[in-house]
């Protein structure tokens, strides 16, 4: 995504993975450095709050962040951070 200042503590997302797919998202900080990892994302899932794996938000709170969306055989509608 486009960096934009992180205002919540939740992700969560809507989104088609297919049988043979997956999904990962990883939250980055400004400079780049990976700072969560989620687990892998299966199935239909139309409001699904995603769990870290490694790191979470809450350490990048009120700052600059991009998520980046590892899509396999999925399709990705929207997301959305609430408190």
């Amino acid at each position: 995504t486009q960096p934009f200042y992180l205002r919540g503590k939740t992700l969560n997302v809507n989104m088609n993975v297919q049988a043979n797919g997956n999904c990962v998202i990883e939250a980055l900080d400004n400079a780049g450095k990976i700072v969560g990892v989620s687990n892998e994302i299966h199935g239909d899932q139309p409001r699904y709050e995603v769990r870290w794996t490694e790191g979470d938000l809450e350490g990048v709170q009120g700052q600059a962040v991009r998520l980046r969306f590892r899509l396999k055989e999925a399709s990705l509608y929207s997301f959305w951070i609430t408190e």
